[in-house]
């Protein structure tokens, strides 16, 4: 009986399509008894049933002898084997240790790449490093980027607005105001970025979304990357997901983590695609406190003053 309920659910297809070969059979074979039809037919009916009887019967013993010799090979119960199918339905395709461990199979597909890219994190770090820093180990996602930037491929960057940023320092352990320096810091490498390539920057979009993170995601149209943030311990160190463009878990988490938080204008803050009201913005948010206590988001001042130079060196270029 267990073995019967496995066959179903691992060939649904094939334990039904059989089923009604059979079925069918036995109607042909039997109608020739009721309705008086000619002696011809009759034989052509009964044959043509039995041949299906016989093929549908057939199909069932090598649907069950293929689940057998499966369960064999695999030496997996049959509770295992649908964990499995049901993993690779949903679209998870690979599993890592970490997030760097699967950027290379992103940086495959944005090579290939010809419509977007669009990446969810907090300072997102995993992808340009700390700014201004060439030696650092994520370079080859973010020279992947710019290179997808000349085929004039969508690049859609979703950071966390650093006044909410402090939330996730107090999880990891990291000092007051660094994941609030990295985020700014970063935000004014993408500007001078975007200052120094004008024919590059219409393609290059960056919001700020006003939330904690909860899930690091990158991705083209073909992959996507998700990486969840334990609560104390850094995102880039935990488990990633590799998933499968058109899979049920891209389109849930592409729509839901990604698309609907770009498109609210209620908790989303765009950056402008002028470098100096961008470096306007960027002094803003410097100069801002935190959402639940009344001191600055960066608290050293000599990191607060380099920073504000830079904003302020953009504004007079």
């Amino acid at each position: 009986m267990k073995l019967g309920v496995g066959i179903r659910k691992m060939f649904p297809g094939a334990v039904a399509t059989n089923v009604v070969i059979i079925v069918i059979g036995i109607v042909m074979a039997i109608l020739p008894l009721a309705s008086g039809l000619g002696s011809r037919i009759a034989l052509l009916l009964t044959s043509l049933g039995s041949a299906a009887f016989l093929a549908g019967f057939m199909g069932l013993v090598n649907v069950s002898i293929l689940s057998e010799e499966y369960k064999r090979l695999t030496d997996q119960p049959f509770d295992q084997l649908m964990l499995l199918s049901k993993i690779q339905t949903a679209g998870i395709s690979d599993v890592y240790r970490n997030r760097l461990e699967g950027t290379s199979r992103v940086i495959e597909s944005l090579v290939e790449e010809s419509s977007q890219f669009f990446a969810v994190g907090t300072s997102l770090k995993g992808l340009i490093g700390v700014a201004f820093d060439e030696e650092d180990e994520y370079t080859e996602i973010w020279k992947a980027i710019k290179e997808a930037l000349q085929r004039k491929v969508k690049i859609n960057l979703l950071l966390t607005n650093p006044a909410m940023a402090h939330y996730r320092s107090r999880q990891e352990g990291r000092p007051e105001g660094e994941i609030e320096a990295e985020i700014i810091e970063n935000l004014i490498y993408l500007i001078m970025y975007k200052m120094e390539n004008p024919k590059l920057a219409d393609n290059l979009k960056i919001k700020l979304y006003d939330g904690a993170p909860s899930l690091f995601m990158m991705g083209t149209t073909r992959k996507m990357l998700i990486n969840p943030y334990p609560n104390y311990t850094t995102a880039c160190s935990s488990f990633s997901f590799l998933i499968e463009g058109g899979s049920p878990i891209y389109a849930a988490y592409y729509h839901s983590h990604y698309r609907a938080a770009w498109l609210d204008s209620r908790s989303t803050m765009d950056i402008s695609d002028d470098p100096k009201e961008a470096a306007k913005q960027i002094q803003e948010l410097i100069n801002m406190t935190n959402h639940d206590k009344n001191t600055l988001i960066i608290p050293d001042e000599n990191k607060r003053n380099s920073m504000l130079q830079t904003a302020f060196t953009i504004l007079q270029s």
